[in-house]
Formats: structure tokens, C-alpha cells, sequence
């Protein structure tokens, strides 16, 4: 279970829509392989394509407000750096 102050920080600093451009990202690879918009559907991607992906949605996450105010439980530092 979280913290209080971690899940403060999560409830003042929702994701909302912040994964939108990801799943648009998704979404666009999925189509334009003609694979229905599912998680099966990274088992069905290219390797590139799963690498472009990956780098769509690490950049997202960086973006989120939180992931700059949550300390990462591992390095000390903040939950973006660890990103």
C-alpha cells in the first residue's frame, strides 16, 4: 500500500487524459498493421514497432507532473529520473 503522501501526490496530480497521445500512437501502428487494438496486439508487432511504442510512452510518462514529484523507491531521486 502507498504511502500518504505518494497518494496524495497521485490524487493531486491525476494522469487525466495524459496517455491520450500514446494510445493515438497505438492505436495509428495498430491500424496501419491491420491488428485489432488489444494487448495481444504487441505480440503481433514488429520489433521496431514495439521499440517506437515504448518510447511514445516513456516520453508521456515524463510528461506527467507526478512522475517529477514522486521519489523513486529505488535510486532516492524522482520517479521521472528513473524514467
Amino acid at each position: 500500500m502507498a504511502d500518504q503522501p505518494r497518494l496524495g501526490i497521485i490524487k493531486d496530480n491525476p494522469i487525466g487524459n495524459g496517455l491520450d497521445a500514446f494510445r493515438a500512437s497505438f492505436n495509428t501502428v495498430c491500424a496501419d498493421k491491420g491488428i485489432p487494438y488489444t494487448l495481444d496486439a504487441l505480440g503481433q508487432l514488429d520489433l521496431e514497432d514495439v521499440q517506437n511504442l515504448a518510447l511514445d510512452l516513456l516520453l508521456v510518462l515524463q510528461s506527467l507532473r507526478a512522475s517529477r514529484l514522486l521519489r523513486a523507491s529505488s535510486s532516492g531521486k524522482n520517479l521521472f529520473s528513473d524514467l
